[in-house]
């Protein structure tokens, strides 16, 4: 999705490259609050609650993208970028809390370049594909509803052990 909203904007939309590029800066500086305030709402409110909003957020945000015009359209498209930097201590954690202790470096050792291949190779590709085929919208709408849809999974996820002093995520 960060590759492929300038070009969204610029083509689809008609918006000058400056405002694109003024835009696009502003939602990525904004990531930087939203990670620290999703790291400090998981901390008091849970894991999965948080998650779970700011997944559906983002889900939200994203088909916007592909569905709205105008002032939506952008407040969609500066919202959607910190919403996912907000995923980024829920992702962690959860990541983790997958593997077996012994082996949980080996997690974080595929699950990066995987989700690296996929967000900067797979669906960049893909987005294209679609865009060329004159339908860059149904990229963004079928986005977000896999975002939105991925909530099932959060049930799967392996509840922290509670350790003294602490209470489980």
């Amino acid at each position: 999705m960060f590759s492929m909203l300038p070009t969204f904007l610029v083509v689809e939309h008609g918006h000058s490259e400056r405002s694109v590029k003024y835009l696009v800066g502003v939602s990525r500086i904004t990531g930087f609050a939203a990670i620290f305030t999703a790291g400090a709402l998981s901390d008091r409110f849970g894991f999965a609650a948080v998650v779970s909003v700011i997944m559906s957020v983002t889900g939200v945000m994203t088909v916007l993208i592909g569905l709205t015009h105008g002032t939506v359209l952008l407040i969609a498209g500066v919202s959607a970028a910190p919403c996912r930097a907000g995923l980024l201590p829920g992702r962690d954690s959860a990541l983790t809390d997958t593997a077996p202790v012994a082996a949980r470096n080996l997690a974080v050792a595929l699950a990066i370049p995987m989700a690296n291949l996929v967000g900067a190779g797979i669906a960049p590709r893909a987005f294209g594909a679609v865009a060329a085929a004159g339908y860059f919208e149904a990229g963004f709408i079928a986005l977000g509803t896999l975002t939105v849809a991925s909530l099932a999974l959060l049930p799967l996820r392996r509840a922290k052990q509670a350790t003294p002093g602490t209470t489980p995520a």
